[in-house]
């Protein structure tokens, strides 16, 4: 007994998209670390202005970055 194969040839090609979602998602990543980035770089001046002791420093990290993800979320589930 032989098994017929059914697929057709444009359901073995590759999806054309896929470097489109490829470079989104580089450019996503690439913008998040920008970002943390920058509030790293500010977080001397961030410490000064709110008499902050420096354990306090990563409540600030995290919460930046809580915040920013809960926004996301928040205009995704809007559109």
């Amino acid at each position: 007994m032989s098994t017929r194969d059914t697929s057709t040839p444009s359901d073995d090609a590759p999806d054309p998209r896929r470097w489109q979602a490829l470079a989104l998602v580089c450019v996503a990543f690439f913008m998040t670390v920008v970002d943390l980035t920058i509030v790293n770089v500010a977080l001397p001046s961030i410490q000064r202005s709110l008499h902050l002791a420096t354990p306090s420093l990563n409540w600030v990290i995290s919460f930046y970055a809580l915040a920013k993800a809960a926004i996301r979320e928040y205009i995704q589930r809007h559109r």
